[in-house]
């Protein structure tokens, strides 16, 4: 009885939208479920509940429930009101950077292109640019993410700011090494603590090892602090990092670190269930298993076996987990 009233008189829409708005909005869901449950027709109401429930589940269970109401919401975007599309379409992006989907993240911020440049929107323009620079670079396509970077340079100011720390950040994940110096020094507080990783992976390549170890020692503050996060802010960038400074003391012969941090790098991956990272961690040992102690080869097959304990626990994406995307703008409130 009281479904059938909600759902014809808006009862529930209501009820759903004032208890979004508030500090406890994850009590908003049942409600939005009453109306995608009994959604006799498509409508507008419908579709918000749909991008509500998204919002919500996103940040509750990225990769399940998150990602389910996300294929949810897709086919009813084109009913969102206009002031709630692109913002739809921004958080959709921002997802698939999350769980890096770079196909999807591609078409979207296309498909964001498209509408913002129908509506006049030139900041979702930009925005779009930037997303598609992440997707290519994701996908190993240096080249079209550096032609990407560039498009969003005329929007102002501030985006001419970002496309040139990205063009420098792009040119040190094609393992050129003379711009790491040049980017460290423009950039300002936690900023740093971002180019770590793929800095010391760009020195790895060109075999400078030398240079990793002067840059290791010039920035160990900033590399201890990296290491020390447990915020879903840094995760990401903590696991690269973690498994460049295995490979690194791989490199040096230091085995007894690299094992440490290798183990330290698969437990995070698997943790944030980062399938090719966990794969790289397993090449890793096994390529030097050799050098390892039967308490190094225990340690590594418990992890596998989730039999120790993490420091890591009640892992949660934030919205914005790429490097490109977070590096650029404080995170998205709500």
């Amino acid at each position: 009885m009281y479904k059938r009233n909600w759902s014809k008189g808006g009862t529930a829409f209501r009820i759903a939208e004032y208890i979004f708005q508030s500090d406890q909005r994850n009590y908003s869901l049942p409600f939005y479920d009453i109306i995608t449950q009994n959604g006799y027709s498509r409508s507008e109401r419908l579709a918000i509940s749909y991008y509500r429930r998204f919002l919500i589940l996103r940040d509750l269970d990225t990769s399940g429930a998150g990602n389910e109401a996300l294929c949810q919401l897709l086919e009813y975007l084109p009913l969102l009101p206009d002031d709630i599309r692109l913002d739809a379409y921004y958080r959709i992006l921002a997802f698939y950077n999350v769980v890096e989907n770079w196909p999807k993240l591609l078409l979207y911020a296309q498909e964001l292109r498209s509408i913002a440049l129908a509506e006049g929107q030139d900041e979702y323009v930009a925005e779009s640019w930037l997303y598609e620079s992440v997707a290519l670079k994701g996908m190993k396509n240096c080249e079209g993410a550096l032609k990407a970077t560039a498009a969003y340079n005329r929007y102002g100011e501030h985006y001419a700011r970002l496309s040139k720390y990205n063009e420098l950040y792009i040119s040190i994940e094609m393992k050129q090494i003379e711009p790491i110096e040049e980017l460290m020094g423009m950039l300002k507080g936690d900023q740093v603590l971002l180019v770590l990783p793929v800095a010391l992976e760009s020195y790895l390549s060109n075999n400078a090892v030398t240079e990793a170890r002067k840059y290791l020692e010039k920035y160990k503050g900033n590399v201890d602090d990296l290491i020390s996060r447990k915020d879903p802010f840094h995760l990401k960038h903590k696991l690269r990092l973690v498994q460049a400074l295995s490979q690194y003391y791989f490199r040096v012969g230091r085995y007894e670190v690299g094992f440490h941090y290798n183990a330290v790098s698969l437990e995070l991956a698997l943790k944030l269930k980062n399938i090719q990272r966990a794969g790289m961690a397993v090449i890793a040992f096994q390529e030097h298993e050799v050098h390892a102690s039967a308490e190094q080869k225990n340690r590594f097959i418990n992890i596998l076996l989730n039999e120790v304990d993490s420091n890591e626990k009640n892992i949660n994406h934030d919205i914005h987990g790429s490097f490109l995307v977070q590096y650029y703008r404080s995170i998205v409130a709500g």
